[in-house]
This record gives C-alpha cells, structure tokens and sequence, in this order.
C-alpha cells in the first residue's frame, strides 16, 4: 500500500514533489505493538524486521526521487519530508527490547539505505545521505540511554561494504557518516541570517525528537568520535568528526560526565563492552597510547576550521591512572 506524502510546507510555496511522491505507507505505533505479543521468536524477528525495512525504504523513495530544490527555504522543507520517517524510526527502536538481536536487524537495514542512496549526486540524494547520518545517531543515543552499551559497542565494531573502496572493501559505520551539507547549511545561515559553523548540527539540535535531549544526540556523536580514537575494532579509514560537538557545553559537558564516571570500576567494565576490550589494563593501555601520540603531534587534533574548541576526547576528562580505582 503507498499513500502521498501532503504535508504542508511550513515556509514558502510548496514544491510540485511533495503531491507526487509515492511513499510505502508507515505502521502506526498499534501495529507495532503486534511486535510485543508476537510468538514464536522467530515472528517477532521477522515482524520487526520487516516494519524497519518499510520504515527505512522510504527513504530510498524520496532520495532518488531526484526533484529539483531550489531556494533555501525548499532545502529545509525538504528535509522536514523525512520528520515522519524519523518519528517511526524512533518508536521502532522503543520495540527492539521485545526483539531477540533487534540489533542485527538495525544494522542490516540501515547498511541497505545507506548503500541504496550511495552515488546520487541530486541534492535529495544529499539530503538523504544527511538524514541517514542523523537516524544513525539516534540509532546510537538510544541504546547509550538504555545503557545498552555492548549493542552500541555492535553496531560501531560492525563491517561493512566500502562504497568508495577500490581495492579495500570493508569499511565501518563511517559510511553512515554524510559530513557537512551544503545545502543545508547555506539553508539554515540564509534563513536566520546568521554565520552558523555548522548549520546542519544546528538544524538537528533545533529540531530535537521530544523522546530526546540535545545532550543525548550530542553525547551520541561523541561516543562515535571516540570510538574512533579508542576502539579496539577500529574500521573507518579516518576519525569520525562530531558535526555536533560545538554545542557541546565547556563547563558541563556530556562526554566530560561520561568520561568522568570511569573512575568506577563497575562503570568502566560496562563501558569494556562498548570499546571491545576484555580487560581494564587493554582499555587503560589505549588511551596510554593515544595521549602520547598527542603529546608528540603524531596524532593532531580535530576541530572546525571556525571553532577554537576541539571536540571532546575521555583523556581530557580522565587519566589512565584514576580508571577503575573506586567501586
């Protein structure tokens, strides 16, 4: 069944897309609650699989839709097209707990996006490609929420297939990684008349899913950015760079009070899940090595061109020494 997308645009005139397009129609939150009592297992799993799967192809639909965006304010229509995409995304993700490795699932169906809407180079491509980058984050604040720490730990140490590889095929969650968007950025400095460092981090925060705090989705891209620095399953071919991390508060930051919480012994072996060590010293050991390479310029720090702030490392936060020295 496919129903036409008709939400109004909430600025300028309405793009001729949005009476076209053709989009499979979207569960409500009752019918997914036919995951909850679904039996045997096995049905739970299929079920679930097969909502994330319509959820997400949707997302193939508008991205290849190919439709001509013109001025900012199209830009930022646009991409509220995708609100209701993300608004079952999300209560899919609140049903993964009824789900039997719900986290395989999320892992299989967000690579088959990602790599569906891979080479469009239409500015709904691009958008797409943004839109994926957020849901990902989510995908990971949520399970950091629940404290879910060796599924998040899954989905950062997964392989996937390299798009871009021409003779290395295997990548890692970067490739749910879009960067900065033009269009969107230009989009957000152009209708609030303001030179934003990084307008599409601003649009994410400013549109925050209620069930979410701005902490939450920033904590989430930090998590993604140190793993890249101190996982021991280590994929991508670069760093991740947190497109949020310059909201991140100074004086209160969420990953200073995530890194802070180390000094537990209890909190850095939950946390070993998470960074796939088996032991304290392995974890310790690392981030040994990172602050020297640091120390010694042979790993440089990362920030925006237009920002004085690096993003967050657990080292700026904790030393080695005081990891796993309380109960």
């Amino acid at each position: 069944m496919v129903r036409k997308l008709t939400k109004k645009p909430e600025l300028g005139n309405k793009p001729s897309w949005v009476e076209n397009i053709q989009l499979i129609e979207v569960k409500t939150r009752n019918a997914f609650d036919s995951i909850r009592t679904a039996q045997p297992e096995k049905a739970k799993y299929a079920l679930f699989a097969n909502c994330v799967s319509d959820v997400l192809r949707n997302i193939e639909i508008i991205a290849h839709s190919n439709r001509a965006i013109g001025d900012h304010e199209e830009v930022i229509v646009f991409y509220k097209g995708f609100d209701e995409i993300r608004e079952e995304y999300l209560a899919l993700l609140e049903y993964s707990i009824y789900v039997n490795e719900a986290e395989k699932i999320i892992n299989k169906q967000l690579e088959q996006v990602a790599k569906s809407v891979y080479g469009i180079g239409s500015a709904s491509g691009s958008l797409a490609k943004v839109f994926i980058h957020e849901i990902f984050l989510y995908t990971i604040a949520y399970f950091l929420k629940s404290e879910d720490y060796s599924i998040v730990g899954y989905l950062l140490s997964r392989p996937f297939y390299n798009f871009e590889g021409y003779t290395n095929k295997i990548s890692g969650f970067d490739i749910f990684y879009s960067g900065r968007c033009d269009a969107l950025d230009r989009a957000m400095k152009n209708r609030d008349n303001k030179n934003y460092i990084c307008g599409t981090a601003t649009y994410w925060l400013e549109n925050i899913d209620e069930r979410y705090t701005k902490e939450q989705l920033i904590l989430a891209d930090l998590v993604c950015y140190n793993y890249s620095i101190y996982g021991k399953d280590i994929l991508l071919s670069y760093p991740w760079f947190p497109l949020t991390y310059i909201y991140d508060n100074q004086y209160e930051s969420c990953i200073g009070s995530f890194s802070g919480k180390l000094i537990s012994r209890e909190y850095v072996e939950q946390l070993l899940l998470l960074f796939g060590y088996d032991t304290v010293e392995e974890f310790k050991e690392k981030l040994k090595q990172v602050s020297e390479e640091i120390k010694q310029q042979s790993y440089r720090r990362m920030r925006f061109s237009e920002s004085w702030n690096n993003p967050g490392l657990i080292s700026d936060f904790i030393t080695p020494e005081k990891i796993g020295t309380v109960r």
